[in-house]
C-alpha cells in the first residue's frame, strides 16, 4: 500500500474500532479485553507488557473480566486507573497493522503489488478477524484474492458482527 493508502486506511480504523486508552471488554473475541485501536489484550501477562500509567493491577484485572462483555467503552473506564498516552495508542495501531500486513504478505504472494483498495480491504479484514480467520472463514474470498479476482473479493467479503457501512466499504475497497 501506499503511505497515502495506508493514512487513510488507520484513519478508518480509528473510526471503525474506537480509540480507547483504558481496557474494555469487546463484544468480539470472546469478551477478551481490548484497548487503543482495537488492540486485543487475551491475558493479565499480556497486559503487564502495555505501558500503562499507572499499570494495571490483577485486581483491576479481575474486576475488568468480572464484567459483563460488549457495554460502550466508556462503561469499563472507571474500573482501571492506567492509561495510554495518544502516542502509545498510535505506537500499538502501527505494530498491529504492521503484522496484519506482514501476515498478508505470507499468505497472499505478490500483496505489496495488490492495488491500495484491494490490499486496504484485506487489510481491513485481516485486523478484524485475523489474518487466520480470513483464510479460514472465507475460503472463496481467499481464492478470489490470490488471483486478484477483485469482483469476487467485493461479493464475498460481507462479515458478521461488524457495521453494515464497514462491510460496504470494504466491497468497496475492493472494486477501488
Amino acid at each position: 500500500m501506499t503511505q497515502e493508502a495506508l493514512t487513510a486506511f488507520y484513519m478508518r480504523l480509528k473510526g471503525y474500532e474506537g480509540v480507547v486508552g483504558h481496557l474494555y471488554r469487546d463484544s468480539a473475541v470472546a469478551g477478551n479485553a481490548t484497548c487503543a485501536v482495537g488492540h486485543l489484550v487475551p491475558s493479565y501477562t499480556a497486559c503487564q507488557t502495555l505501558p500503562f500509567d499507572p499499570p494495571i493491577t490483577q485486581a483491576e484485572w479481575d474486576a475488568l473480566q468480572s464484567m459483563p462483555a460488549g457495554r460502550i467503552a466508556e462503561f469499563y473506564a472507571s474500573v482501571t486507573e492506567g492509561r495510554l498516552s495518544d502516542q502509545e495508542m498510535d505506537g500499538l495501531l502501527q505494530s498491529d497493522v504492521g503484522a496484519v500486513l506482514e501476515a498478508l504478505r505470507g499468505e497472499f504472494p505478490g500483496f505489496d503489488g495488490f492495488p491500495d483498495g484491494p490490499a486496504a480491504a484485506l487489510a481491513d479484514m485481516g485486523f478484524n478477524l485475523s489474518v487466520l480467520r480470513l483464510v479460514r472463514f472465507f475460503p472463496t474470498l481467499t481464492a478470489a484474492a490470490r488471483q486478484q479476482d477483485w469482483q469476487t473479493c467485493a461479493a464475498e467479503c460481507h462479515r458478521i458482527g461488524v457495521s453494515e457501512d464497514r462491510n460496504s466499504t470494504t466491497a468497496a475497497l475492493f472494486l477501488a
